[in-house]
């Protein structure tokens, strides 16, 4: 459920948006760059993304006010702009777009010049629920699509996927970027 655009929220309503209702640690930055590994990566999609994705690492909890880590795009979409905070080491974000219940083949394409995975370490893409609640950032429970850690030169990703429903594993396909440190 997405966070309220107003009144009051807590760090323990951020830490629940953020997918980490086990998680013990209330580490503002970390939850706002998707800290690699630790925390699920931010999904850019929600209105209020650029205030966290600007390489601050002075984060208010005011910042996460309507912050809606459910938001998909539907396939098929337009250009969709990936960003995220690059003031720390190995922040995280991600697209999430819903494929649907229906099995079909998608296009996937994603791309980006050489200054824009400048400082990017890899890009993934993901079909299924790759987070946990327990707070680990590590997909354990998603089919990967796509891994490119070759970046250097830019990424120019066009390929067909044969999407095949499984209500298990939902219907989201996740692209997410890793970064490095600068």
């Amino acid at each position: 459920m997405p966070l309220p655009g107003s009144a009051q929220i807590s760090f323990d309503d951020v830490r629940i948006e953020m997918s980490q209702s086990a998680h013990t640690s209330y580490d503002m930055p970390s939850f706002s760059i998707g800290l690699y590994g630790f925390y699920t990566p931010i999904n850019v999609h929600s209105s209020n993304s650029g205030k966290y994705t600007d390489s601050s690492t002075d984060i208010a909890i005011s910042d996460f006010y309507g912050y809606d880590m459910t938001l998909t795009y539907p396939t098929g979409s337009t250009l969709q702009n990936l960003f995220f905070n690059v003031g720390i080491c190995n922040p995280s974000a991600m697209i999430v777009f819903d494929a649907g219940t229906a099995n079909t083949n998608l296009e996937l394409e994603f791309s980006g010049s050489d200054s824009d995975f400048s400082l990017v370490d890899t890009a993934v893409i993901y079909y299924g629920k790759p987070w946990k609640n327990d707070g680990s950032g590590i997909p354990t429970n998603s089919t990967v699509i796509m891994t490119d850690n070759t970046l250097q030169y830019g990424m120019n990703y066009s390929s067909s996927y044969s999407y095949v429903y499984n209500a298990d594993s939902g219907s989201n396909i996740y692209f997410v970027i890793y970064g490095i440190c600068p």
